[in-house]
């Protein structure tokens, strides 16, 4: 019996109590710092954040870098929806970095992101810092594995900086530079366009014989506000399209090689098409648009010659559509690259329509100005498809192969 005591005595001394064996056993969560990166392989400001993180973090075995890359992976995908949605980030976008309870959108420079990223980790090394991303990624792991549908969420990718320093100039919002830039320039070799020009002229035409300056000047302001309108409506499609399939690089690369396509067609025109027709529309069907205009201009009922003009308006600018769909499919694609807010968003694609409309806004006034219609429209048209043509061309080939250029706040 004292043997068995004895035994049983040191067994016990040899077993850990409660408390010691959970001394033992190691408190992962809370002596290691986990830091949740999110990126987009076409995302610039993403491999410098990796840049800078990677050699931070080879010394710092302690930091456990949780790395998600959104092309395709479903459960990088449903931790970043519900992480954003959780901290209230509105419009999500990447980089996204997340350690400490810290949330860092974007990434600037290492002298200030950077820096401040480094000085999260360091004091959540010296002392625990909470984890709020963890249940929540822990969740959307979960969720995705049992094939929970993703929310429909456009994920924005951030191209360049918000902010670039400039020498002598300082600081300079990026959102006014480039962007606006190539919404004038494309907008306005999207505005010379054959299909509608030719339209616009004979209508002109046609106002110059009526001797009624009322009639005139509202009959061509019902076809110019009616042609802004529909287009407008057209490239929001196409802009509220890419926003939905834009993330996908099988849809940029579509898009990139029709704008190559485009290019060319273009190029091909200027040097087969000296006279700018448009070449969408037979002799026949541009017979039956000038009666039908002719018909709605000469109409006693101002109202009913209104309408008609609506309605032709309407009709060409369909056509004109199909004649140079390339530069705003093209255009919309590339402003969806870029992470703004959705006013921002409709606000240059009325700089689009603006421009756009420019140029047949003053071919009209100088017609009614003068009462002569001018014959430079065809000129100018002509050119748009070389300057078009390279412009796209260009861009088609950065969609393709340097995507994060084209997206510029």
């Amino acid at each position: 019996m004292l043997s068995f005591l004895l035994v049983l005595e040191l067994v016990l001394v040899a077993l850990p109590s409660g408390a010691q064996a959970q001394d033992a056993a190691p408190a992962f969560d809370q002596t290691r710092v986990h830091l949740y990166f999110f990126t987009s392989p076409t995302c610039p400001h993403c491999a410098r954040a990796r840049a800078f993180l990677t050699p931070l973090l080879a010394d710092k075995p302690a930091v456990k870098l949780h790395d998600f890359e959104l092309d395709g992976d479903p459960i990088a995908e449903r931790a970043f929806v519900d992480l954003t949605r959780s901290f209230g980030i509105d419009p999500p976008s990447v980089p996204l970095i997340v350690v400490g309870g810290q949330v860092f959108l974007g990434y600037d420079t290492d002298a200030s992101t950077g820096a401040e990223i480094e000085k999260v980790l360091q004091r959540c090394l010296q002392s625990p810092c909470v984890d709020p991303a963890a249940p929540i990624i822990a969740a959307a792991t979960r969720e995705a594995e049992g094939e929970t549908p993703v929310p429909d969420v456009t994920i924005n990718r951030t191209g360049v900086p918000n902010r670039l320093s400039v020498p002598l100039l300082g600081e300079v919002e990026t959102k006014s530079l480039s962007l606006p830039v190539l919404t004038i320039v494309l907008a306005a070799i999207d505005g010379f366009n054959p299909c509608a020009m030719w339209v616009l002229i004979f209508l002109i035409g046609l106002l110059l014989g009526l001797n009624d300056p009322v009639r005139m000047w509202t009959y061509g302001a019902v076809f110019l506000i009616t042609s802004g309108v529909v287009y407008f409506l057209f490239i929001a499609a196409w802009l509220n399209l890419f926003l939905f399939l834009g993330t996908l690089a099988w849809v940029r690369i579509a898009v990139g090689g029709f704008a190559l396509l485009a290019g060319g067609y273009n190029l091909i025109e200027f040097v087969r098409n000296p006279d700018a027709a448009c070449t969408v529309t037979s002799p026949e069907e541009r017979r039956r648009v000038m009666d039908r205009l002719r018909d709605a201009v000469n109409q006693r009922s101002f109202l009913l010659a209104i309408l008609g003009i609506v309605v032709l308006a309407v009709a060409v600018n369909m056509i004109e559509f199909l004649c140079s769909a390339g530069i705003p499919a093209v255009y919309t694609q590339m402003l969806s690259l870029s992470d703004l807010s959705t006013p921002a968003y409709y606000a240059y694609l009325a700089l689009y329509i603006f421009v756009f409309m420019l140029d047949d806004a003053i071919v009209f006034i100088a017609a009614m100005a003068t009462l002569q219609a001018s014959g430079l429209a065809a000129t100018y048209s002509r050119y748009s498809h070389l300057i078009g043509g390279v412009v796209l061309a260009a861009i088609g080939l950065l969609l393709i192969l340097r995507p994060e250029l084209l997206a510029f706040a």
